[in-house]
């Protein structure tokens, strides 16, 4: 007689599955609120936790090359920041505040664990005396230090009303245009000035002063601006009786000569 094989079939209890489903779930859900309850704290007591492990800045290094620039007055500058707390400084702040000093173009500042402040400093160089108190640089950028050096080779822009970076770069151009202008006759240019009714005056290394007039950005105006230039380096460079020490001023706003001012020291017939 064959034997019949009888398989059997479980089947599943459906409340126990909903259980383990239910169960699965509030694992991950719990998992889930733990994390984010952690990151709520972490997130709103992270001041609080930082000074749990911060320490103070022990030491503030400078680095950079200084030609004007007190490494005195740097050093007392930067000390503000020792004893402070190293981890929970504001690097930003530090740069802007050692960005202070005049005479530092850009400040670069790092960390250095364990408590070293290391700043790299980039120095103004300067282009232009801006008047007499002042400097530019390159950019057009105005710094005024506590004590300006009054001997360096520079030209010097006098402007007589207040002006942004781009119109002090502006009249820095200009003077470079004139110099070029003028070298051709072996004059110098020191002096551009720009007086409050507008009208542009020009001191020559030899100390005549040339009055320059209106001067505009429109191409009629630089070919004005050209010919006067070169009457004046004409007249003074010329074979004539008119020598530059016998000439305190001269006035180019005609439009076919020039008006001398006679030095009153010099008798001119000489």
């Amino acid at each position: 007689m064959r034997a019949e094989t009888v398989s059997k079939m479980v089947i599943p209890n459906v409340d126990e599955i909903a259980r383990e489903h239910l169960m699965r779930t509030l694992k991950r859900s719990v998992l889930v609120l733990v994390l984010l309850i952690t990151v709520i704290v972490l997130i709103s007591e992270r001041q609080e936790l930082v000074l749990l492990v911060d320490h103070p800045i022990d030491k503030m290094s400078v680095a950079g090359e200084f030609k004007y620039q007190s490494p005195d007055e740097l050093k007392s500058h930067v000390s503000h920041f020792i004893g402070q707390g190293f981890l929970s400084a504001n690097l930003d702040d530090m740069k802007s505040y050692i960005e202070l000093l005049p005479w530092v173009y850009q400040a670069t500042v790092s960390r250095v664990w364990p408590g070293e402040i290391n700043v790299q400093i980039e120095e103004q160089i300067a282009v232009s005396y801006w008047n007499s108190s002042g400097f530019i640089n390159e950019d057009g950028g105005l710094f005024i230090p506590s004590e300006a050096p009054q001997n360096l080779l520079l030209p010097k822009l006098q402007y007589g009303s207040a002006s942004s970076d781009s119109e002090r770069l502006a009249m820095y151009e200009l003077f470079n245009y004139i110099q070029k202008e003028l070298s051709v006759f072996a004059l110098k240019a020191d002096v551009l000035e720009q007086e409050v009714r507008g009208t542009w005056m020009l001191t020559l290394s030899n100390g005549i002063g040339v009055v320059l007039g209106d001067l505009d950005q429109d191409a009629d105006s630089v070919k004005a601006l050209d010919d006067k230039l070169e009457r004046v380096g004409k007249l003074l460079s010329s074979k004539n009786e008119i020598t530059p020490e016998k000439v305190s001023r001269l006035d180019t706003r005609y439009p076919n000569g020039i008006a001398v001012q006679w030095n009153n020291n010099i008798d001119s017939n000489k």
